[in-house]
């Protein structure tokens, strides 16, 4: 990849151009050494700066140049670390922000550390579940408490993990939501890498989706019963001398504009493939899928290929109002099996006109790849969302230098809603779309009306 350094940080250049805007990041190496594969980005130690965590350390902001630890660090040389992800929440109600650390991909538990906050000193330590079935889980609110649960599975059953509030270091209560195991391929329980959480029916109530269908929430709350399963297929063994246990981390959003929820994730995470799965009735009965990336051979096709596609995040990286996603290659996850290209980290950014909508692959870097969690905050307080990912090839921070459209002169930016003005760069001018927010007929679509200006000075 081409680049050019300031300051001593790379300056990776995207060289794509949408809208007359090109994407840039700053690539700043926190460490070389192989320690996690997950990172966050929180304000571990409460000085409004935001800070980066990954293994055993927290990496002090704003420059990240000062490391705090948080257990004692051991270095991987081969093998895979004992540290696959770290999920951030003040759970002891002091204010300070903890960590859950998910120590492998299934056999192991998960350990609460606890943030010493302002007495100093080191962090305790405290194991809350002795399982965790999937690669990819998440902490969120699913019960509608305003507290986030630990969704994940449990020996082929999927659920959620929710604490005492009162006595959060106990053990954490598993909430299994069916009695089922997910489906099984050649033995193997599908599921172990794909999961979403999000309002498929819209009766809000959050369910949960896996590769091989969505979970509805029962009308009487999270906690009451068994949860209905409506099956769907999310995944597809794309790469056939691997076994298929499902995607990444599943997003769901309304990726079309017609107002329901749909989904976006990778078909098989030891393998090829990423698609967006249109929800055809709203209600998710009826799902088609829109393939954006699979095999070698349809590299052309899509303008993109890489296998293991392992992990996933979004964001608005670009400031037009709707979320892009960033995934990468999970460079020898399994061993030296499909080297076929480098490990690459890649933006896919959602462009809709009307209900037409596509993703744009953006190349990041093709150094580092991905490891199972990518990061995503804003670094520097700049609004611009960045990434930090944690590999074994280390840990490192692409700060977003994107600078947005100068858009909402009225009090949105997403033409779908209502009018607004953005202004571009294009080619050494300055661009102005005008939209007045009327829409045609068929209440879908907006007309613009781009006015070209004189050369283009910075803004």
């Amino acid at each position: 990849m081409n680049g050019f350094a300031i300051n001593g940080i790379l300056v990776v250049g995207l060289f794509t151009v949408y809208s007359g805007h090109a994407q840039t990041f700053k690539k700043q190496v926190l460490s070389e050494k192989y320690y996690a594969e997950g990172a966050e980005i929180a304000d571990i130690n409460l000085d409004g700066v935001p800070d980066i965590v990954s293994g055993p350390y927290w990496y002090q902001g704003p420059d990240f140049k000062k490391t705090h630890e948080i257990y004692a660090p051991k270095e991987f040389n081969s093998g895979l670390t004992d540290n696959r992800g770290v999920y951030v929440y003040d759970f002891t109600g002091n204010g300070f922000p903890d960590l859950i650390r998910k120590f492998d991909c299934c056999a192991k538990g998960l350990t609460l550390m606890v943030n010493p906050g302002t007495t100093g000193g080191a962090w305790k330590h405290v194991p809350i579940a002795d399982l965790c079935g999937n690669e990819t889980p998440f902490l969120v609110d699913i019960t509608g408490d305003g507290k986030p649960e630990f969704i994940t599975m449990v020996d082929g059953i999927p659920g959620f993990y929710a604490p005492n509030w009162q006595q959060p270091l106990q053990k954490w209560k598993w909430y299994p939501v069916s009695t089922k195991k997910l489906d099984m391929n050649d033995g193997q329980i599908l599921g172990r890498h794909g999961i979403g959480v999000g309002d498929i029916n819209r009766d809000g109530k959050m369910d949960l989706i896996y590769p091989t269908g969505w979970y509805e929430q029962p009308a009487e709350g999270a906690l009451s019963s068994a949860w209905k399963h409506h099956p769907a297929t999310f995944l597809q063994q794309l790469y056939l001398d691997e076994k298929n246990h499902g995607g990444a981390h599943m997003y769901l959003y309304d990726v079309d504009g017609d107002g329901d929820l749909d989904i976006a994730t990778s078909l098989q995470a030891h393998g090829r493939g990423l698609s967006w799965f249109e929800n055809v009735d709203g209600m998710g009965a009826q799902w088609k899928e829109h393939r954006l990336m699979d095999t070698p051979e349809n590299k052309a096709k899509f303008g993109v290929y890489f296998s293991m596609p392992h992990s996933m995040n979004w964001a608005d990286f670009d400031g037009d109002g709707h979320p892009d996603f960033v995934l990468g290659k999970r460079y020898y996850t399994h061993g030296p099996k499909l080297t076929d290209g480098p490990p690459v980290l890649y933006l896919f950014k959602l462009k809709r006109d009307g209900l037409n909508s596509t993703f744009l692959p953006i190349l990041v870097d093709d150094i580092v790849g991905v490891g199972n969690q990518i990061g995503v905050g804003d670094v520097n307080g700049d609004g611009m969302p960045d990434i930090v990912v944690a590999t074994p090839k280390g840990t490192y921070l692409y700060i977003n230098t994107t600078k947005p459209p100068l858009s909402s002169l009225i009090s949105q930016s997403d033409p779908n809603t209502i009018g607004f003005l953005k202004l571009y760069h294009f080619d050494g001018k300055l661009l102005l779309e005008v939209n007045n927010g009327v829409r045609s007929m068929d209440g879908r679509h907006q007309k613009s009306l781009f006015i070209g200006t004189g050369p283009a000075d910075t803004h």
